[in-house]
């Protein structure tokens, strides 16, 4: 345990189980002011022990964003004091909370690919209380591409664990009963607990450093629809690599959304590994695509585009 944040305390009873359980420092951040009174008789009881700082760290996108148009270090005072760590090594940081919905678990995704946010100092590793339903978008193959693109992304990129669950009713507010009388997941009876961390070795087993914002684009661009099938599309960035991708069992009916996300990887990799691929079309469309949401990456993501030879096609 390196730098232990809890989001949300609320009155700090997660918090007391913590230090109970010897964590020897907790950074707990709090968004709500009426709560720090009581928070404040907690830091009385152990003295030295976890410091209270303001703000919400499921935020940290729109703190991101709004440290771009502004120029301000709202991300650096989430940060300050967690440690830079290299990749490989432990976590630089624990983030432990609940949440609710995916847009927080985008985030992720986006802060891993281009080394912002939580990993700009190192790997941040996170212990969460979330929704079944959540939990089922990452780990199980869904229809809609959107939600593919999670579960393709969150199986290559990080490793995730469920270590158990918790009562719903143990958090408020209170569930409302759900009106979607067909779904085969209740979110209101318990949340999964789970452990959420980027893989160690990626950069190095898988991908190199390089290459994560064009695998990135790879799986965001193949998924825009379910229909997308893999000969056709790969053959518009390199033509006649049809026999290629034949040889390897692929067929003129083998979708996207029908790969496994090993298979999803092992596909990227092949496709880059094509002589043809430094001239294809596919690496002007990708650095393209990152020059229009260059307002939300810094210059040094651009740049890492720039080094696979992205700028030159």
């Amino acid at each position: 345990m390196t730098f232990v944040a809890e989001a949300n305390p609320g009155t700090g009873e997660l918090t007391k189980n913590l230090l109970k359980a010897g964590i020897r420092n907790v950074y707990v951040y709090e968004p709500n002011e009426c709560f720090l009174p009581v928070l404040y008789k907690l830091q009385d009881k152990y003295p030295n022990r976890f410091e209270i700082r303001n703000g919400n760290i499921f935020q940290m996108s729109k703190l991101y964003f709004m440290d771009l148009q502004d120029n301000k270090q709202r991300i650096n005072e989430i940060l300050k004091d967690v440690p830079y760590t290299s990749w490989e090594d432990k976590s630089c940081m624990q983030v432990i909370g609940t949440m609710t919905d995916n847009l927080f678990l985008k985030h992720l995704i986006w802060s891993v690919v281009f080394r912002t946010s939580f990993m700009s100092r190192g790997r941040t590793s996170f212990y969460l209380a979330i929704k079944p339903s959540v939990w089922n978008t990452l780990n199980y193959p869904q229809n809609k591409a959107r939600m593919h693109f999670f579960y393709i992304m969150y199986q290559t990129l990080f490793d995730c664990k469920d270590l158990g669950n918790v009562e719903r009713l143990s958090y408020i507010p209170w569930p409302k009963p759900s009106l979607k009388r067909n779904s085969k997941i209740n979110d209101n009876t318990f949340l999964n607990v789970v452990k959420i961390e980027p893989k160690p070795y990626l950069l190095n087993n898988e991908l190199k450093p390089n290459q994560i914002i064009s695998y990135w684009y790879f799986v965001k661009y193949h998924l825009k629809s379910t229909s997308q099938r893999v000969i056709p599309e790969l053959e518009k960035w390199i033509p006649g690599c049809g026999i290629r991708l034949i040889e390897k069992n692929y067929n003129i009916f083998t979708r996207f959304v029908d790969l496994t996300p090993l298979e999803f990887l092992k596909l990227y990799k092949d496709f880059t590994s094509w002589p043809e691929y430094e001239s294809s079309l596919f690496l002007s469309s990708a650095y393209s695509y990152i020059q229009i949401v260059n307002r939300n990456v810094g210059s040094d993501d651009v740049l890492n585009l720039k080094n696979e030879n992205i700028s030159n096609k």
